[in-house]
Parts: structure tokens; C-alpha cells; sequence
């Protein structure tokens, strides 16, 4: 075999190979990876230049450092740094409040255990004040159609229904309201912070706890302070 027939034949296989196009395809390859390393890639190249002209001009004004907008940079990225610290911080208290105001409310409390319990936080509230004198709560229990009963509560006595502080909304013997301050709590974007006997009673709204209305309102104990 001559070497012109060797030539044709050799390259005959490549082609039916498919060697000749796989080699093309990376030639054009390697060409187009120079192509954008050169231009894209080198500060040298015209694009190379005009990029690190444009990030000179941002930090820098007449050939010397611009201090001002250098440092209004850096202040922007600490600053959205603190905030996604703050962010991340709020979270954690917002889940730790939510966490303590959705602890676990009882099924069902009586009403004499209700006023009983706000009736010691009182007691509590003010037992280093001289107790001369016995004090007395507010307590109204209002029944309206529709099997509605409205409890009022104040530590100040001969309040009206509406100028209570508290008044808690009940239901076919279900919370379903509930005003605290006179503000209706379902209608509050934030609740809290809540401590104590409110933190309670927002529990109870919160699981639609039961009142059991055990005693008449007249047979509950309502009054506090008056200690020796």
C-alpha cells in the first residue's frame, strides 16, 4: 500500500468516526474560551480597561481616594449586615413570645376561680400598701340574647360594663372575646407584652377555654387588701 492510499484511508476512518468533528468542535471551543478570556478576562483589553476604569471612578475622585462614597459603601454593607442580625434576633423574640402566650390554657375554669385568681393578683399587687381599708372589684355578669354572657372585671369598684378594664365575652360557655384596656384584642396587630392574670385570660381566648359559670355573682368573694 502506497502512503497516498494510507493518507485516504486514514482519514476515510476519521470521518466515519466522527474524530474530525469532535476535533473541530474543541478547536472552536478553545478558540471562543481565548476569545472571552482575552477581552473579558484581561485588564489589558479594551473591555478590561473600561471595567477598571468604571471601578476606579466609583472609589476614586481626581486621581485620589473618594473617602466619602468609599465609606458610604462600607456603611450600606454594615448596615445590611445589622439588619439581617436584627432580623434573625427579632425572630428568636417573636417566637419565644409566641411560644409563652400559646402555652397550654385549661379546658374549662369556673367563674369563681376566675375572679378568684384576679382577686389575689390584686392582693399581691398592693399588699405592701397600708390595709386600712378593704377594697373591692368591680364584678359584672350581663347575659344578653343568643346565649351571650359579657364578664366584666375592675379593680376599682361601681364601674359600668363598658368602662371595665377587662371584659371577656363568653359564648354557649366558650371565650370568644376579648378587651383588654378597652382595646379588643382579635383586632390588635401586636398583643403584648402580657404578664400575669392577662397573659391568662388571653390563653383562654386563645383556646376558647370554658367558663363554668358555678356560683351567682353576689356569692363570689370580690374583695381585696384590708390586711392587718
Amino acid at each position: 500500500m502506497d502512503f497516498r492510499t494510507a493518507v485516504i484511508e486514514s482519514l476515510d476512518r476519521m470521518i466515519a468516526s466522527d474524530a474530525i468533528t469532535r476535533m473541530i468542535e474543541k478547536a472552536i471551543g478553545d478558540t471562543i474560551a481565548y476569545v472571552i478570556k482575552s477581552e473579558l478576562g484581561s485588564s489589558y483589553s479594551d473591555f478590561g480597561k473600561k471595567l477598571t476604569e468604571a471601578v476606579k471612578a466609583s472609589l476614586a475622585l481626581n486621581g485620589s481616594l473618594d473617602l466619602p462614597a468609599y465609606n458610604d459603601a462600607v456603611i450600606k454593607i454594615a448596615q445590611k449586615k445589622m439588619l439581617s442580625l436584627q432580623q434573625d434576633s427579632l425572630e428568636m423574640q417573636v417566637s419565644k413570645q409566641l411560644e409563652k402566650l400559646l402555652e397550654t390554657a385549661p379546658a374549662e375554669i369556673t367563674l369563681s376561680a376566675l375572679v378568684g385568681q384576679y382577686v389575689e393578683m390584686l392582693r399581691q399587687r398592693y399588699e405592701s400598701e397600708c390595709g386600712c381599708e378593704e377594697k373591692r372589684i368591680t364584678l359584672i355578669v350581663e347575659k344578653s340574647d343568643h346565649n351571650f354572657t359579657y364578664i366584666c372585671l375592675d379593680e376599682d369598684p361601681k364601674k359600668r360594663r363598658f368602662e371595665c378594664d377587662i371584659q371577656l365575652g363568653v359564648n354557649r360557655n366558650e371565650v370568644f372575646s376579648l378587651r383588654l384596656g378597652g382595646a379588643d384584642v382579635a383586632k390588635q396587630l401586636f398583643v403584648g407584652p402580657l404578664y400575669g392574670f392577662e397573659k391568662m385570660l388571653f390563653q383562654f381566648h386563645a383556646a376558647k377555654t370554658k367558663v363554668i359559670f358555678d356560683k351567682e355573682p353576689e356569692y363570689i368573694e370580690t374583695s381585696y387588701g384590708g390586711h392587718e
